[in-house]
């Protein structure tokens, strides 16, 4: 009887083990964090893996130290009923694209990734599916309705996924930890979480998210940071807040509301800003037409103000269209007039304890001005700031603090900046000070 009780408990010691423990905090690597997004159908004109493979020490150049991939799964039919021009319209959640290549290259890929200290993202959808998921056949019950067409038109709960059923939930966590293991990547984003139940996103979260095993919400959900079911969430307040410049409509206060709510995770800088992502390229017009002659300043912003870094592959050009994912379109790269910007600042970002995450070194704003977007940020001794005019005019505005002797962090110019003068800025010129040489 004892050595049957003996057994017992050690079956369920084992059954018990088989679960990873939960972090409680987000990997110690992301706080140098800098993601470079690929779709890589638009990435080069070989549309596949192996292209991104071959170009990993041109990326690693940027100084990004994560790349995202946009789904590898296989994707719907374009211009279907369903499906005009989405990319993350999935047919299957556990298998990659073909087009893309085989698991072979993936394997390579995420190899050559980590060879060059690098980490590897994995992006999904999975809200929805495609219509033509052999699930809309094969299990009716894992969607909201069978009813194709709603008042005449095409019901989108069609193809969205009902999370109430138990079985669809084992069936995507059982892809999920699959694409963990069998690829060795180092996280997941999964957009659109605001459509999953919070329940489900606890249960992802229990099996997925590690110490060393990185969970993004493609949803603003600083409660669910807060209470540790994701390590992230896409910043989409801060791209609203970027649109705004375009509209001339963009204030200081604007800003500051996105950094009191940024302040207020238990991990500070831990959600991930943008300028530009490959969600927000399906939906809004090129980065050039978005923002004219100007396109650097809401980079910088997004960088600087406090987070995750994150650039679509192209806004090294920088986009001046947009990806068609309709048809193969893909940057040539011919000129890069970002390069120096994002080496530059990423470099800071990897060294310049001021650019952390996880540390209590949010901007602080430095100028009451609502045209001009100021502010420092600092560790110790290490400081950066930040001077932006929001405006298309010229403006004038004082500072509450005084920088001797700093660099001017792209020229290189040696300059002091007192709160006894008045300084002017040109429409949407920016200045970016270090005393870190």
């Amino acid at each position: 009887m004892k050595k049957i009780s003996f057994l017992l408990l050690l079956v369920g010691v084992l059954a018990a083990s088989c679960k990873p423990t939960k972090s409680t905090q987000p990997p110690e690597w992301l706080k140098a964090l800098s993601i470079y997004e690929i779709t890589p159908k638009n990435y080069s004109e070989k549309r596949n893996i192996a292209a991104i493979t071959e170009n990993i020490s041109k990326i690693r150049s940027l100084y990004v130290s994560a790349i995202a991939l946009t789904p590898v799964t296989p994707v719907d039919i374009m211009n279907s009923s369903f499906n005009p021009n989405d990319p993350y319209a999935s047919v299957s959640f556990d298998e990659l694209d073909k087009e893309l290549g085989t698991e072979a290259e993936l394997k390579k890929l995420v190899d050559e990734i980590h060879a060059n200290k690098m980490k590897i993202l994995l992006e999904f959808d999975i809200s929805y599916t495609g219509v033509n998921h052999p699930w809309r056949t094969n299990h009716v019950d894992y969607y909201l309705t069978n009813d194709k067409k709603k008042n005449d038109l095409y019901n989108r709960d069609f193809i969205t996924l009902n999370y109430s059923n138990s079985k669809l939930r084992k069936a995507i966590l059982k892809s999920m930890l699959s694409w963990k293991s069998r690829f060795d990547i180092d996280g997941i984003i999964l957009l659109n979480t605001a459509a999953l139940p919070a329940d489900f996103c606890e249960e992802l979260s229990s099996y997925l998210k590690t110490k060393d095993f990185l969970l993004v919400s493609g949803s603003q959900c600083p409660d669910q940071v807060k209470t540790n079911v994701f390590d992230s969430y896409f910043n989409n307040r801060l791209y609203e807040a970027l649109r705004k410049i375009s509209d001339n409509a963009a204030k200081t206060s604007d800003f500051k509301s996105i950094i009191d709510e940024i302040s207020s995770l238990p991990f500070k800088g831990t959600v991930i800003n943008f300028s530009r992502n490959a969600r927000i390229n399906e939906t809004d017009v090129s980065e050039a037409q978005l923002f004219p002659y100007y396109y650097k300043l809401p980079n910088v912003i997004s960088i600087l103000i406090g987070g995750i870094p994150l650039v679509l592959n192209g806004q090294e050009e920088p986009m001046f269209v947009k990806y068609d994912v309709k048809k193969p379109t893909y940057v040539t790269r011919d000129y890069q007039y970002n390069v120096e910007l994002y080496r530059g600042l990423f470099i800071h970002r990897k060294e310049n304890g001021a650019l952390f995450s996880l540390e209590n070194n949010m901007p602080e704003l430095i100028s009451d001005s609502e045209e001009v977007l100021a502010f420092e940020r600092k560790i110790g001794s290490a400081s950066i700031v930040l001077m932006a005019n929001l405006t298309d005019q010229q403006v004038s505005y004082r500072i509450s603090r005084t920088y001797n002797q700093y660099v001017e962090f792209f020229t290189r110019a040696l300059v002091t900046f007192d709160n006894q003068t008045e300084y002017r800025l040109g429409p949407h010129q920016f200045l970016v000070l270090t005393n870190k040489h």
